[in-house]
C-alpha cells in the first residue's frame, strides 16, 4: 500500500519576504475576507483523516515577529498536524546567499542548529525532518544534519539544477551517514510534437507532485495507481499554493494577489480522491515504513499536450504563479 506523505513548505519566500503584510497573506493566506492558507490546508487534510508535514522557514521571525512563528507551530502542533524545518537562510545569515549549499559545512550546520532551537523554544519539541529552500542542498548537508541531529530530509529533487547533491537514485529513499533522505516524488513526462504523424520533437523532464506548477490532478492520480507495494510518495505543497499571484518582474513586485479556486477545488478532489482509494493511505514522517531495497520507481506519463503547448503553459505558470524558492 503506497505511503501518501503530504508536506507543506510554509513560508514567506523570497518574492514575498520585503511585503509588509506577508505573514498574513504568503502563511495565513489572508485575502478578500478569507483565509486559504496553512489553516486551510489543515481543514482540509482533518476532513479526511489526513495529516500534513508542514516545513517551517523560521529565518524571517525577527521581521515578521516571533510571536506570529511561534502561534503558527503551536496551532500546527495542536491541531495534531506535524511540524518540520525549512531552511531560507537568506534572512537571517546572509541575503546574497539564498541556498544552504551556498554556506560551508560550519555554516550549514549553524543554520540548521539555529532553526532546530527555535522550533524546541515554540513547541518544546525538536523537529525530525528538514527539507532546503529550493532543493538546495549539497554533500555537505547530510555531514551537517548528522552534526545537527536531525535524522530526516526531504530535499533532494532528482533533475533539478538547485539541488547540488547528484545521484542516479529518482525516489527510493537512501541513507547517508545516519540521515535517512527521503526524495521529492518525481514522474517523467514525456512530450512528443507531430507533424503529419511523424515525431518531429520528443522532450522528457522529471516533474515534482505539485499541482501549482504545471502538473495535473490527473497526473498525480495517475502516479499514485502506478506506484507499487508500499513505496512512499511526497505530495507538494506551499502555505501560499491557493493564491493567484502576477508579478511584475521588471518592477520586482506584486502586482495582484488574488484566490486560485480551480486548485482549491483540485486539491479537494485529490484528497477525497485518495482517502477513497485501497491501494495507498496517508502517513506522516515517524510512521514510515522506509525500505532501503527496494526498486527505484519512476512512473513515465506520455503528456497529451504538444512539446510546444507545454512550454507555453510552463512559461505562463513562472509568469503568474512563480514558485518562491
Amino acid at each position: 500500500m503506497a505511503q501518501i506523505l503530504v508536506t507543506i513548505d510554509t513560508e514567506v519566500g523570497e518574492l514575498g519576504k520585503d511585503a509588509p503584510d506577508a505573514f498574513e497573506v504568503f502563511i495565513e493566506g489572508k485575502v478578500h475576507n478569507r483565509e486559504v492558507g496553512y489553516g486551510f490546508i489543515m481543514d482540509v487534510l482533518d476532513e479526511y483523516g489526513a495529516k500534513g508535514e508542514f516545513f517551517i522557514d523560521i529565518y524571517p521571525y525577527r521581521e515578521i515577529g516571533e510571536n506570529n512563528f511561534a502561534s503558527l507551530c503551536e496551532n500546527i502542533v495542536k491541531r495534531g498536524h506535524c511540524v518540520q524545518l525549512h531552511t531560507h537562510p537568506s534572512t537571517l545569515f546572509d541575503k546574497e546567499r539564498i541556498f544552504l549549499h551556498q554556506y560551508s559545512l560550519e555554516e550549514q550546520r549553524e543554520i540548521l542548529l539555529f532553526g532546530k532551537e527555535k522550533l524546541r523554544e515554540w513547541i518544546g519539541t525538536y523537529p525530525l525532518a528538514h527539507r532546503a529552500g529550493g532543493y538546495g542542498i549539497n554533500e555537505y548537508t547530510f555531514k551537517a544534519l548528522e552534526e545537527a541531529g536531525v535524522g530526516y530530509d526531504s530535499s533532494y529533487f532528482y533533475g533539478n539544477k538547485n539541488c547540488k547533491f547528484h545521484s542516479n537514485i529518482k525516489n527510493k529513499p537512501f541513507r547517508i551517514k545516519s540521515v535517512t533522505e527521503i526524495p521529492i516524488t518525481v514522474f517523467k513526462r514525456v512530450l512528443r510534437d507531430k507533424l503529419f504523424l511523424i515525431n518531429i520533437c520528443r522532450r522528457e523532464q522529471f516533474n515534482k507532485l505539485d499541482m501549482r506548477y504545471g502538473v495535473t490532478i490527473e497526473e498525480i492520480k495517475e502516479v499514485i495507481n502506478k506506484t507499487p507495494g508500499d513505496d512512499i510518495i511526497v505530495l507538494f505543497l506551499h502555505s501560499f499554493n491557493f493564491l493567484d499571484l502576477l508579478y511584475d518582474f521588471r518592477g520586482r513586485k506584486l502586482r495582484r494577489i488574488g484566490i486560485d479556486e480551480e486548485g482549491i477545488k483540485g486539491f479537494e478532489n485529490l484528497i477525497i480522491w485518495i482517502s477513497s482509494q485501497e491501494n495507498c493511505s496517508f502517513i506522516t514522517m515517524d510512521r514510515l515504513k522506509v525500505d532501503f531495497s527496494g526498486n527505484d520507481t519512476c512512473v513515465e506519463i506520455v503528456g497529451k499536450g504538444s512539446v510546444v503547448k507545454r512550454i507555453c503553459d510552463n512559461f505562463r505558470n513562472k509568469v503568474f504563479r512563480v514558485e518562491k524558492i
